[in-house]
């Protein structure tokens, strides 16, 4: 079965590709070293979920419902029953990646937010759009696992304008960032739970479970992971 293309085409030879997100526009720091970035646009604020459909399977984040959240207040999603599970605060942003060259979308904890934040807030540094940022992990400084450091203050140059729209033009952080409703939850469960059943991962009391809740389209939202 051919796959079905909606939106601008890469180009006129493009084998069908449209210009949307790929893991290559997302970064988050994973592990311990140092990062330069650049924040390039106001923060995005969102609250999300961990949850693990499959016992002693990987876990999927999605996106907290908010006030009537089913996640939130535990309840049988997927036909799979899962406990109360609390919704963390997560931030994210457009980045120029220095240290890859090229621009991305950068999730990251309250600890880089606070800091950046008050450099944003400083007469002597200002918005981080003018400066580049070191970023420091270091898992042992525990409480303080991230460092950062503004580094001098260097305008964009007119090639990396050019490129920074041409991202934003097809990366939506709004829809990213937005909360699910729990129909939405339950297709993002159902469908990780049925490309598991696929890889042969999913317990047959799982895989019977969600067998019974009919299947919905793929939900399109970004995810990192």
């Amino acid at each position: 079965m051919a796959i079905m293309t909606f939106g601008q085409l890469d180009s006129w030879d493009s084998d069908g590709s449209s210009k949307r997100a790929s893991k290559d526009d997302y970064f988050n720091i994973r592990k311990d070293g140092r990062y330069v970035v650049r924040f390039v646009d106001k923060p995005f604020r969102f609250q999300a979920h961990w949850v693990e459909p499959i016992p002693g399977g990987k876990k999927l984040k999605v996106n907290c419902a908010g006030r009537d959240c089913k996640l939130c207040k535990g309840g049988v999603i997927g036909g799979i029953k899962m406990e109360a599970n609390q919704a963390k605060n997560y931030f994210v942003s457009l980045i120029k990646n220095c240290d890859a060259k090229r621009f991305q979308v950068f999730e990251y904890t309250r600890q880089i937010f606070e800091q950046v934040k008050r450099y944003n807030s400083s007469k002597a540094w200002g918005d981080p759009v003018n400066y580049d940022i070191e970023i420091e992990r270091n898992v042992n400084k525990k409480p303080d696992v991230y460092q950062c450091v503004p580094q001098p203050k260097e305008p964009l140059s007119p090639e990396d304008v050019s490129a920074l729209e041409e991202f934003k033009a097809r990366i939506d952080l709004a829809k990213y960032t937005a909360p699910m409703d729990n129909e939405g939850i339950e297709r993002r469960v159902l469908e990780f739970i049925q490309r598991s059943t696929l890889s042969g991962t999913a317990p047959m009391g799982v895989i019977a479970a969600a067998a019974t809740t009919k299947a919905a389209e793929v939900d399109t939202d970004f995810d990192f992971n």
